[in-house]
């Protein structure tokens, strides 16, 4: 869980660096680290993180890196901390 509390970071560091070649690359690994943990939630944490992902995805396109620094601060951050670090995961 750690690990993907510092890729978040080091993604919102890309971001704010604006090294887009390098985000985009991130960007993959993450969603790569998100897959197997994804499996540990319910229906309605499924859904939440869909959305989450979603809007990333939105503000990728549109190259609203403000709007993903705040969607992985403020939701993906949040979220993973809520529902993962309660089963110990790390």
């Amino acid at each position: 869980m750690d690990a993907v509390i510092k890729r978040i970071d080091y993604l919102q560091n890309l971001m704010f660096t604006r090294e887009t070649a390098a985000l985009n690359k991130e960007l993959l690994g993450f969603t790569d680290e998100l897959i197997p943990l994804l499996s540990m939630l319910n229906e309605e944490q499924t859904r939440v993180m869909n959305e989450i992902l979603s809007l990333l995805n939105i503000a990728l396109s549109n190259q609203d890196y403000l709007l993903m620094a705040d969607l992985l601060e403020y939701e993906m951050k949040s979220f993973l901390s809520n529902h993962l670090c309660e089963r110990n995961i790390n």
